[in-house]
């Protein structure tokens, strides 16, 4: 830079009535620009800069040369350097068209709006006149009424000075530029040298892989919880495949459709109503072609174009079918590759061969549960049976005691059963057990838990109900049973199947697992001893039954 005004200044030296005057103004004005200007701070100062350093020019030469300035920001306002004051030109934009500098003379009937001139020179005769901006945002106006050789010196040593700080900011524009495609070429050899060393470790990840089938076939086989088997399918399928995304859609045999949705991958709101029933045409579709395909194939045939478009907007590339016995349970996807490319034939193989692992292993599963859910259900009315109802209360009770909430308990028993089941025969019994199991299922929330206790007698497990909400609860069943006309009700005491029920709470009433069933033992026995048909809540003052 040092080196680079050396030279200006014998370049304005030369000029024979620049020296000894406002030359070094000028070189003060040149180091402004000794660095690039980015900022709107750095923009800001160099335009004060500018202006003081040519009211300086103007103040050495005395030169009776008029200086406005203007940011574009402010419409057609500029700003008088010399008097502190302000105009308006409407004209602006045709100014801007003059030619820039050089020549720096103007005709005076060649200026527009020249009555706007002509306000601020008192009618003068414009004799020159320069238009020149800086960064879109900053104009300067320069004009005179007068033309001599001090004049004429003036305005070449401005177009000298704008033409050297333009230049000056064009250089290191192109530097910053420069500097950053250098920048750039570096990033981007970075990223291809780190492409090549992913391209490298996936060729090696893809050899492991394949050699490591039989070790996740082993894992996911030794999985019998259906939710957890799921979740590392997924899991194995983004790993081996280097994928983003993956999802399962699984079907549920109670709803008899594919709506057990499952994924990996996605946000916790993305299960986006994907779902199909058995008779679907993608069910025949995928018994027929028991193998990975790719999603465009899907979106080719018009029967599955719906669905398909419904797997596009969860981005996915290729679908499998889970298929069993013949039979489809369901369908696994995966897609958003995490490195360049597309999947390929490799890819499709390890991916059946995954899903094929997965489809026994959610035989296995479903089977376990199946078993699993055999032992916790009673056979006669579906319910939960004993087993169930002890090791669901328990957790309630822990989960209560660590939310610091409450849970109740219903016990019920159905008035003179043995009389109704002697009488009428055990088919006939069987049936009203069943339909009492319907009737307290309907009569409660979904979260609340209905077991069948032994016998004619029922536990309902009520989480969060405030023991105050008990007897209005209780109340309900009493009265569905009580209006609900069963099978030849009429030979029992009172004509009609009743119930008693008894409730208690915990922690009001109860601090442990056994105390709370007692308590509301006790209440139900309190029920029957009163004359059946009603409900007892459980208080201090009962005693325990017999």
């Amino acid at each position: 830079m040092k080196k680079y005004l050396e030279i200006f200044s014998k370049k304005i030296r030369r000029e024979p009535s620049t020296a000894g005057s406002d030359w070094p103004v000028v070189l003060d004005m040149l180091e402004v620009v000794a660095k690039p200007l980015v900022t709107v701070d750095e923009k800001r100062f160099f335009h004060r800069s500018l202006v003081s350093t040519l009211q300086k020019m103007i103040t050495l030469r005395n030169v009776p040369v008029y200086l406005f300035h203007h940011h574009r920001s402010e419409g057609n306002l500029w700003y008088d350097a010399q008097k502190d004051g302000s105009i308006s030109l409407s004209a602006t934009k045709k100014y801007e068209a003059l030619i820039e500098l050089q020549p720096f003379f103007t005709k005076q009937e060649s200026l527009p709006q020249k009555q706007e001139i002509d306000a601020i020179t008192g009618n003068g005769s414009v004799k020159a006149l320069t238009l020149f901006q800086f960064f879109h945002e900053y104009d300067y106006l320069l004009f005179c009424t007068i033309s001599n050789a001090e004049v004429n010196d003036f305005f070449r040593l401005v177009q000298k000075l704008v033409t050297e700080l333009k230049n000056k900011l064009e250089l290191h524009n192109r530097i910053t530029r420069l500097t950053g495609d250098i920048h750039s070429s570096k990033r981007a050899l970075n990223d291809y040298r780190m492409k090549l060393r992913e391209t490298e470790r996936s060729l090696k990840k893809r050899i492991y892989e394949i050699n490591n089938l039989l070790e996740i076939s082993s894992e996911l086989y030794s999985i019998l919880e259906f939710d957890q088997l799921i979740s590392s399918a997924l899991l194995t399928i983004v790993g081996q495949l280097g994928c983003q995304r993956a999802f399962a859609l699984l079907f549920d045999a109670q709803k008899n459709s594919f709506t057990r949705y499952y994924t990996k991958g996605y946000e916790a709101a993305a299960n986006e109503d994907v779902e199909f029933v058995v008779d679907d045409p993608l069910v025949s579709y995928f018994i027929e072609n028991q193998r990975p395909v790719k999603l465009q194939e899907l979106e080719k045939l018009a029967r599955l174009k719906k669905f398909a478009k419904k797997l596009n907007a969860l981005q996915m590339d290729i679908i499998a079918p889970v298929v069993h016995s013949n039979r489809l349970i369901g369908i696994i996807g995966c897609g958003s590759r995490l490195y360049d490319g597309q999947f390929d034939q490799s890819d499709y193989q390890i991916f059946a061969l995954l899903v094929s692992i997965i489809s026994i292993s959610i035989s296995n599963a479903e089977m376990y549960e199946n078993v699993k859910k055999m032992s916790f259900t009673d056979a006669m009315t579906s319910l939960n049976n004993y087993r169930y109802f002890e090791t669901r209360l328990r957790e309630e009770l822990n989960r209560a005691r660590r939310n610091d909430t409450t849970v109740s308990l219903l016990m019920l028993d159905i008035d003179h059963f043995k009389n109704y089941n002697d009488t009428l025969g055990h088919q006939a019994g069987d049936e009203a057990l069943r339909v009492m199991g319907w009737i307290l299922r309907s009569a409660v929330r979904d979260e609340d838990v209905v077991n069948r206790y032994g016998g004619e007698e029922f536990s309902i497990i009520l989480p969060g109900l405030d023991k105050k909400v008990l007897p209005i609860l209780a109340e309900r069943i009493r009265q569905k049973v009580e209006e609900h006309p069963f099978y030849k009700e009429h030979i029992q005491p009172g004509e009609r199947i009743t119930v008693s029920l008894g409730g208690a709470n915990f922690p009001e009433d109860a601090d442990s697992f056994d105390k709370l069933v007692e308590c509301a033992d006790v209440s139900l026995y309190a029920s029957k001893k009163a004359g059946r048909n009603r409900f007892t809540l459980y208080k201090k003052s009962l005693t325990k039954k017999d």
